[in-house]
């Protein structure tokens, strides 16, 4: 996002963020943690208690990184880094030899 902060970097494939890229990044994470640290240790007893501090935290950590994350949340695939190797020129192997010629030594 341009106009945005960016404090989560995007996955590199598939859908959503990745690892924080910022220190408010790593601030809301080490929020979340001990949010969910203390509602397991203090509401492990109430199961419904448990859920209804656990959800509510996701969803608010969800729209913190769907906001933040650099370019946004959107389908990244692997065949576009595909499409870019093959534009890019081939590498040199170093086998100079036919498909034939695989498995036997070389004269030489």
């Amino acid at each position: 996002m341009a106009d945005g902060p960016e404090w989560f970097a995007p996955k590199r494939f598939g859908y959503g963020a990745s690892y924080p890229i910022a220190w408010q990044g790593w601030a809301v994470i080490a929020v979340y943690g001990a949010i969910l640290l203390l509602a397991a240790r203090f509401l492990r007893d109430s199961p419904l208690a448990l859920a209804g501090t656990v959800v509510p935290a996701t969803a608010v950590l969800l729209l913190i990184t769907v906001k933040t994350t650099r370019g946004g949340w959107h389908w990244r695939w692997s065949w576009k880094l595909d499409r870019e190797e093959k534009k890019s020129p081939p590498r040199n192997s170093g086998n100079t030899g036919s498909t034939r010629d695989r498995g036997r030594p070389r004269d030489g």
